[in-house]
């Protein structure tokens, strides 16, 4: 059975073409703004894995996951985050702040794809990072 992704980016072709290559492996779903994903999860939806942005509209980054580990339903949801290279320092501060795992962009996605394999296959096994 596939686990389910949510995708939390702004921009809605980055979040199709997310959401397309990895569909193989996820059921997937997409909010634009961390607000969005939060209300997606009151609704009922627990994704295997989110895949967020660090600058999401409306509310960063940070409070998503701030909310998903203060959270005792969500705060074991693997969490990567999508950091912004000009900003020296942002994965660390989301590593710190629990983030499973931080890309830079622009990312490659071939690398995106096998982190997102990895992190399927440690959900059944051993946590990869």
């Amino acid at each position: 059975m596939k686990k389910t992704l949510l995708i939390v980016v702004r921009h809605e072709n980055m979040r199709r073409l997310i959401g397309a290559s990895l569909s193989d492996e996820f059921k997937v779903s997409g909010a634009q703004t961390a607000l969005e994903a939060m209300a997606l999860l009151k609704k009922g939806l627990l994704p295997d894995v989110i895949l967020a942005e660090s600058r999401a509209t409306f509310s960063n980054g940070d409070h998503l996951l701030e909310n998903l580990r203060c959270s005792g339903i969500y705060q074991d949801i693997p969490l990567l985050i999508f950091c912004d290279d000009d900003m020296p320092g942002e994965a660390d501060r989301f590593r710190r702040l629990g983030a499973s795992y931080c890309l830079t962009k622009p990312f490659n996605p071939i690398i995106l794809q096998q982190n997102m394999l990895r992190l399927v296959t440690s959900m059944t096994s051993e946590p990869a990072f």
